[in-house]
């Protein structure tokens, strides 16, 4: 099977923001911090568990809303378990 597919590249931060791109480059970034968390409780040389704390709260945040706006129960379900991972 095959595809093509035609896409463009923007490197404006802003134009990408205001385009439906901003949404994938959200859920990645988020998706980015759980693989960090992953790490960082399973141990190795990479950062903390505890040092990545507010970036992990900010994403679960994001990932909540982006889960409610796009209708995503996956992405809710990752944003609420990130968020109880982060309880006090």
């Amino acid at each position: 099977m095959g595809a093509d597919l035609h896409c463009i590249y923007d490197d404006d931060i802003a134009r990408l923001a205001e385009s439906r791109h901003g949404d994938v480059i959200a859920y990645a970034s988020a998706l980015a911090t759980l693989a960090r968390l992953d790490a960082a409780f399973i141990g190795g040389s990479g950062p903390r568990a505890g040092d990545l704390r507010a970036t992990a709260r900010m994403h679960a945040r994001s990932l909540a809303l982006l889960a409610r706006d796009m209708r995503d129960p996956a992405a809710a379900e990752q944003a609420a378990m990130l968020d109880a991972l982060l309880g006090d």
